[in-house]
């Protein structure tokens, strides 16, 4: 940035003068800056992609695909909207939980326009329910969230047994592809026939029934992918394409592979079976079978804290050395694991203590351990390796023989190339 400078020569008087007039624009920050150079940017838009249908029902596939042609996308800014409609009996009364409207969302796929396979996340729902809660803050839920569908308590049928409600979920909740950790816009090779697939969940799985007894179904209708699109200059254009047709654009992002299993013993061993070159964490929930299958239970939420013991082990060591085995410790460690993926350090996380201990009444059940595989707390990057010689594995006890269902997230590091033609992807 280029300074313009007050300067003064003449008399004594006058330099005082200068001096005390410079004292004075400091003061009140006075100082007038201009860029050396223009912004790369020459245009900015906003379009609207439609889905392949106009609607759909619980459990089907959404399939949309993108054509940004020769403009970057700025997934930071873009968001996917549809309302959901439910249809039952009058008077019922339906919420989405400890989740939200991304509770219809169990899966999801995104395919390059040359076949390949950029990104491929299961139980969307649940990840979001179990780490927003310990990622973003009270305020976030009551301004941002609201759009997800968090903070509604209940949705309630109208005579004619209707209820339908729009919804607004930014792009970088379905995959971390859209908010890729070394850059801020995806380029048109990648973007430009873009394809995105999203299976819906069941109505049990999605939807807790608050009053009533009867069954409910929704659907989802109109859905669109509203893309905040940007053209760079001319000149930017052309280096950005030759460097991708040469060597390739690197896009860095955050992917999480999806291990469950169905149990009913108090001692439990989880094999991480995956080989990546940068594991940053692993998290896990447990749920009680009896609520993952029932409409009147609240699927995302987790089962009260049970947990005996948890550790994992990577290679020969273990993490943490001593097994947690109390609430509290397993609360700290939340917090400690969930802080390299919160935004800002200055805000807190919305689960407090008590709602991670019990799961009776409503916004509990936030219970979650896990292990930070990152090998520094300054840069990101730092992360360990898995593969057939160095591999992943969990002890995870619980105070009951109860039939529950344990899930758990390997969170690593993915890379995707992408050139002009087709696009490679590394793990």
């Amino acid at each position: 940035m280029d300074y313009k400078k007050i300067t003064g020569e003449s008399t004594k008087d006058e330099k005082k003068q200068n001096v005390s007039l410079m004292d004075k624009l400091k003061l009140n920050s006075l100082e007038y800056k201009s860029p050396l150079y223009s912004a790369p940017v020459s245009l900015r838009n906003t379009r609207q992609f439609p889905f392949a249908q106009s609607s759909y029902n619980s459990g089907q596939t959404m399939m949309a695909t993108l054509q940004s042609s020769s403009f970057y996308l700025d997934g930071r800014n873009s968001r996917l909207e549809f309302s959901v409609e439910l249809t039952g009996t009058a008077g019922e009364a339906f919420s989405w939980g400890e989740g939200s409207a991304l509770n219809v969302v169990r899966s999801i796929v995104l395919t390059s326009r040359s076949g390949t396979e950029i990104s491929r996340l299961n139980s969307v729902n649940l990840f979001h329910a179990k780490v927003d809660r310990f990622t973003r803050s009270k305020d976030w839920f009551e301004s941002e969230g609201t759009m997800l569908g968090y903070e509604k308590e209940t949705n309630t049928l109208d005579g004619n047994g209707k209820y339908t409600e729009k919804y607004a979920i930014p792009l970088p909740f379905l995959s971390g592809f859209f908010a890729p950790l070394n850059s801020q816009y995806l380029p048109p090779y990648i973007c430009s026939g873009l394809k995105i697939e999203i299976q819906l969940a069941t109505p049990a799985e999605a939807l807790h029934r608050t009053t009533g007894a009867n069954t409910v179904t929704y659907r989802i209708i109109d859905p669109v992918v509203v893309c905040d699109l940007v053209k760079m200059s001319d000149k930017t254009d052309q280096v950005m394409t030759a460097v991708a047709h040469k060597a390739g654009l690197d896009i860095v992002f955050d992917e999480y592979d999806t291990f469950s299993t169905v149990t009913s013993s108090d001692k439990n061993t989880i094999d991480i079976n995956k080989s990546c070159s940068k594991a940053s964490k692993v998290i896990v929930c447990a749920r009680t079978s009896a609520n993952v299958s029932a409409v009147d239970q609240d699927a995302m939420k987790s089962e009260g804290f049970s947990f005996n013991e948890y550790q994992a082990r990577v290679g020969s060591v273990y993490h943490p050395q001593k097994a947690i085995s109390d609430y509290v410790s397993a609360y700290a460690n939340a917090l400690h694991l969930f802080r390299g993926m919160r935004k800002n350090e200055r805000h807190n996380p919305y689960s407090k203590i008590q709602q991670f201990k019990t799961a009776s009444g409503t916004n509990y059940g936030h219970a979650v351990l896990g292990t930070d595989l990152s090998r520094s707390s300054l840069i990101d990057s730092q992360c360990v390796p898995l593969n057939n010689s160095h591999s992943l594995s969990l002890s995870v006890g619980f105070s009951s023989a109860v039939a529950r269902q344990i899930d758990a997230f390997l969170v690593y590091k993915k890379v995707c190339k992408a050139f002009t033609n087709n696009a490679i992807i590394y793990e």
